[in-house]
C-alpha cells in the first residue's frame, strides 16, 4: 500500500468518531475532515502508509506573519502543550503558524480523538489572539 492509497475502513472510522464527537463537521475532500471552534479550524487528516494509518489534526492558527527570529526562537522553545506543538510554514504572504499533533489511526477510539482534538481547539481558539498580538499576520478566521 502505498501513501497515497488510504485505508478506507479507517477514513470511516475516524469520520464516525468525529460525528460523534464534534459538531459541523464536513468533509474536504477524501480522508480530510473540518470542524471548526471559534477562530480555530482543525484539519483532521487521515494518512496511510504502508500498513500503518495515522490522523494529523492541523489547525492553521496564523497567517501572513512576518518571518522573525523572535518568532522562530519563539516557536523553537515552546513545548507548553499536552496535545501538539507548533510548525511554521512559508507562504507567498509570508510565514504561517500552525498547530499539529498526530496520533495512530488504526489503534484509536474516540476518546483519544475526543480528547487531542478537543483540547487542541480550545488552546487554538487562544493562542491565535495571542500569537496575533505578540507577532502580527491574521487568523485564519476571524471570530463571528
Amino acid at each position: 500500500m502505498t501513501e497515497a492509497q488510504l485505508n478506507q475502513d479507517v477514513v470511516n472510522k475516524v469520520q464516525d468518531m468525529l460525528l460523534a464527537i464534534a459538531q459541523g463537521v464536513t468533509l474536504v475532500q477524501k480522508g480530510v475532515f473540518s470542524v471548526r471552534s471559534g477562530s480555530a479550524r482543525a484539519f483532521v487528516e487521515v494518512r496511510t502508509r504502508d500498513t500503518f494509518s495515522w490522523v494529523r489534526i492541523a489547525i492553521p492558527l496564523l497567517r501572513g506573519v512576518p518571518a522573525s527570529p523572535e518568532l522562530a526562537d519563539y516557536v523553537a522553545h515552546d513545548d507548553s502543550y499536552i496535545f501538539g506543538h507548533l510548525y511554521l510554514d512559508k507562504w507567498d504572504d509570508g510565514t504561517a503558524v500552525f498547530f499539529v499533533h498526530s496520533l495512530l489511526a488504526d489503534y484509536l477510539d474516540e476518546a483519544e480523538l475526543g480528547h487531542a482534538l478537543g483540547g487542541m481547539m480550545g488552546v487554538a481558539d487562544d493562542l491565535d489572539d495571542e500569537l496575533k498580538t505578540r507577532f502580527g499576520g491574521e487568523r485564519f478566521h476571524e471570530d463571528d
